[in-house]
């Protein structure tokens, strides 16, 4: 039997996010609709919602959104890790980079510690 290729893109996902679950997020949602295939992943302590996409022409985007606290507030509160990591790494259909590149450079985003701004100039994001 083969997968499906939204199967396939759920395995990986699954499997490369995998130190997401360390920080206690949970699969919030997953969808296969049209051309785009994404799994969302969320964390209610941290305030983060994290959307890995699959978009055309098979590239993976990774959205990190943070609830703000303040409900008018909307500026800057969802960034794509293309937005400030284009330099780094081309845009590719590989999650395992992604997933690595998250991991090595953008965890104190992810576990609320911090926003992408500051996380900026703090230190330089590197690809090792």
């Amino acid at each position: 039997m083969e997968l499906t290729r939204a199967e396939e893109f759920f395995i990986k996902v699954y499997r490369n996010f995998d130190f997401l679950r360390q920080y206690d997020f949970e699969i919030k949602e997953f969808c296969s609709e049209g051309r785009e295939i994404w799994v969302t992943f969320k964390n209610k302590k941290f305030n983060r919602e994290i959307c890995i996409i699959l978009e055309e022409p098979f590239i993976i985007n990774v959205y990190i959104k943070r609830k703000n606290l303040l409900a008018f507030s909307k500026s800057g509160s969802r960034f794509s890790i293309y937005d400030y990591c284009d330099k780094y790494f081309e845009k590719t259909d590989d999650v395992s980079i992604v997933a690595k590149f998250i991991k090595e450079n953008l965890m104190p985003v992810i576990k609320g510690e911090m926003w992408i701004n500051k996380l900026l100039k703090q230190k330089k994001i590197v690809l090792k």
